[in-house]
């Protein structure tokens, strides 16, 4: 739960997340209390020297498949404040399930890009919540991700991201048309289904067959 006290850096990440960003409710639903204690972090990072300690964390609100992403460190006998300080948001991330203690998974691979963090936001049912070295706060869902520079709140929705791929690849593509079809297979079919990816289904003008092509949105990785 939110506190009562709007002073509490928890209350005022709370109303600046509902006052200035546009996530989807259904990915903050329930989770109140967990989403406001690590945006106060992220708003209010550690700074030694100068220098902002970066940070990161799951948010979710059950234990996600952290097979996929990663695995656990021991962490029975650290402090909860010590394990969020060994999350720095690219190696390491804390792991926040509603009602348990934190603990610390290792990634697989690190998260450099925006598409990293959309990558790995898929397999949470939740956000992942962080800031860098330079103070810029990510809020980030399996559909968007919101950045957070001082008082500026930017989002992009990945669907618009995947166009944007695509039209690189086919220049002769209508833009409006793509992003149609890849909201439709993003945010309505590939939220039914187990498998983290969206595919769009072409039919070609005088065919009989229908091609099926996997598109690089939240549910891969973009090849560099």
């Amino acid at each position: 739960m939110i506190p009562d006290d709007l002073d509490t850096p928890q209350a005022l990440a709370w109303a600046e997340l509902h006052r200035r960003g546009s996530i989807n409710p259904r990915y903050l639903k329930g989770l109140e209390g967990e989403i406001s204690a690590e945006l106060a972090r992220c708003f209010e990072p550690f700074i030694h020297e100068q220098d902002i300690r970066p940070y990161g964390a799951i948010v979710a609100r059950e234990r996600p498949n952290l097979e996929q992403l990663g695995r656990l460190l021991p962490t029975d006998n650290l402090r909860d404040e010590v394990i969020h300080s060994l999350a720095d948001g690219r190696l390491t991330l804390a792991v926040v399930v509603k009602g348990e203690r934190p603990l610390l998974l290792l990634l697989a691979e690190p998260m450099d890009t925006e598409q990293d963090f959309a990558s790995h936001a898929v397999w949470v049912d939740g956000v992942i919540i962080g800031n860098d070295s330079r103070g810029v706060v990510r809020i980030v869902t399996d559909s968007s991700i919101t950045i957070v520079q001082g008082r500026r709140w930017m989002t992009k929705d990945l669907v618009y991201e995947a166009a944007e791929d695509i039209m690189q690849v086919v220049p002769a593509a209508d833009a409006r048309v793509v992003r149609k079809l890849l909201e439709l297979t993003h945010h309505r079919i590939s939220p039914c289904s187990t498998t983290p990816s969206t595919r769009c289904w072409c039919i070609s003008r005088g065919t009989t067959t229908a091609r099926c092509s996997s598109v690089a949105t939240a549910g891969s990785k973009r090849s560099t």
